[in-house]
């Protein structure tokens, strides 16, 4: 099964906050085999993108801090996915085997904001 890069993770969260990035990286631990991984990981994700919405309550709400708000969960997804999965990824993609593309990764992003703004 494809699974996403962290390219494409990265991605999805600048489009779609952090749930994007937490949903990516869930499919993933589902195309690995590994359900219980992504149900943790699911779980985990929804405390805190609550914690995130949070947080976004307390920040002024200005264009500087919301492109500072957004690079910063890139970083962290960057960051888990990296430390979860890169590993993985590497040598999933290394080994010829089939990768989603950094479009499909944009779209997911797009449908998870879209989702979550209305």
């Amino acid at each position: 099964m494809p699974l996403y890069s962290v390219r494409g993770i990265i991605i999805a969260t600048i489009l779609g906050s952090i749930a994007a990035g937490v949903l990516m990286i869930a499919l993933n631990y589902v195309a690995l085999g590994r359900e219980s991984l992504a149900k943790t990981v699911g779980l985990a994700g929804i405390g805190i993108f609550l914690g995130f919405i949070g947080i976004t309550l307390l920040l002024p709400q200005s264009l500087t801090v919301a492109f500072l708000f957004t690079a910063g969960q890139a970083f962290i997804a960057y960051f888990v996915a990296d430390r979860l999965q890169g590993a993985a990824i590497a040598y999933h993609s290394e080994h010829g085997r089939p990768m989603h593309s950094s479009l499909r990764a944009a779209l997911v992003g797009f449908l998870t904001g879209t989702t979550l703004f209305f």
